[in-house]
């Protein structure tokens, strides 16, 4: 896979995956449930615009972005087993 192909690729992933953490995060307050789906939409919009920025920002974003989706991810899951 050459650069090019993988630069469409970021922009698909992060295309779905922002839109897709919205609306996890408006199911998540609109039936008044647990607030594990917060934090879980909030990880996908964080690793969605990771993938969306890659050329635009430099590697010490890209890892703040990443560990902040990774840790909402985290504590999705800690309250789910909780």
């Amino acid at each position: 896979m050459n650069q090019q192909q993988l630069d469409k690729f970021n922009l698909i992933v992060g295309a779905f995956l922002v839109p897709t953490g919205i609306m996890v995060i408006y199911q998540t307050l609109s039936k008044n449930t647990l607030w594990n789906g917060i934090f879980g939409g909030i990880g996908l919009i964080l690793f969605g615009l990771s993938y969306l920025l890659q050329k635009r920002i430099n590697g010490t974003a890209k890892i703040i972005l990443s560990t902040s989706a990774f840790v909402c991810f985290v504590i999705n899951l800690v309250i789910i087993f909780i």
